[in-house]
């Protein structure tokens, strides 16, 4: 079920809508939907909000949501990204952990366009946040294709955490046999 908030306000500044429900920050607004019945809302982190006058989200946002948020908004945020992947190791998240670190250390990020987020294979793209390498782009099991899509950043950068880890385990056996 989507989220439902009583008090919230939308700010507007350089173009950019976000939204705020009391004093807590939710995150940049992607576009807005109404339905029949006469319920409103927006879609916030590739998530649907609905606003009902006299119903609240039972669930307040947790820290995960928090740094998720702020990285909805700004993907080039590197420190906000280590900050968020020492959070993920204390949470016992170690190859979500890493995917933060990487993409700070690499200065990387999936690529937004056409609403969806890409990681590149550099031949096609040789410069730009969403590339990464030919070694990545295998991992993801994209090998031959000249770019890897995804409905949301987050499920983008899971899916770059996933190969990270595939890449390190296969170095590691690599390792092993030498």
């Amino acid at each position: 079920m989507a989220p439902i908030y009583q008090d919230y306000w939308i700010e507007h500044a350089d173009g950019v809508a976000t939204l705020r429900v009391g004093n807590t920050y939710l995150g940049r607004i992607e576009s807005f939907w109404e339905s029949p019945d006469g319920s409103r809302g927006v879609i916030l982190g590739g998530r649907r909000v609905t606003f009902r006058i006299g119903i609240i989200d039972p669930q307040p946002m947790t820290d995960r949501d928090r740094f998720e948020s702020t990285l909805d908004v700004d993907p080039e945020d590197w420190v906000q990204r280590l900050v968020y992947a020492d959070f993920l190791e204390e949470q016992g998240e170690y190859e979500a952990a890493e995917g933060q670190r990487w993409q700070a250390t690499k200065r990387r990020h999936p690529e937004r366009m056409s609403g969806s987020f890409f990681w590149w294979h550099p031949r096609f793209r040789p410069v730009g946040p969403g590339n990464i390498s030919r070694t990545l782009m295998g991992a993801l099991g994209f090998h031959a294709a000249s770019f890897a899509c995804y409905p949301t950043r987050r499920d983008a950068e899971a899916a770059l955490a996933q190969a990270l880890g595939k890449v390190r385990a296969s170095q590691q056996r690599g390792n092993q046999c030498g």
